[in-house]
């Protein structure tokens, strides 16, 4: 038996948000890590930064779906609040002893928009299908 959605919203929602939180304090530990300590893998720099972002865009979405905010609204403040930490993440690796990046941040912005682009796209075809 399916609970009514307003039952089931707020039991994810409080696991959406500690789980989006837990996994950004992730990214931060791991773009702040010295160059010596970063684990080895065989994904290319850039295509980890695209994969973070995304993940990270998907988050905030899925958490923001929970909140009073419009649809619209929720995508624009997932690619404002994605490329301003991005940028704010490249810069603040300098101290770390690592490269501050445009083509990094570049990756991190393609990540975000990919993800919003077809979660709107998603939105706009369920919309159509319900009218």
């Amino acid at each position: 038996m399916m609970m009514p959605m307003t039952e089931r919203r707020p039991r994810i929602a409080l696991l959406v948000w500690p789980l989006t939180a837990a996994y950004w304090l992730g990214i931060f530990y791991l773009t702040h890590l010295p160059p010596q300590r970063l684990p080895k893998t065989r994904i290319s720099d850039v295509h980890a930064h695209f994969t973070a972002y995304a993940v990270l865009a998907l988050l905030l979405l899925w958490s923001l779906h929970y909140t009073e905010l419009s649809p619209r609204a929720a995508a624009w403040w997932v690619v404002g609040l994605c490329f301003f930490y991005g940028a704010i993440d490249e810069v603040l690796q300098i101290p770390v002893g690592r490269i501050c990046s445009m083509k990094d941040w570049i990756a991190d912005a393609s990540g975000t928009v990919t993800v919003v682009a077809i979660a709107v796209i998603i939105g706009a075809a369920r919309h159509v299908r319900r009218a």
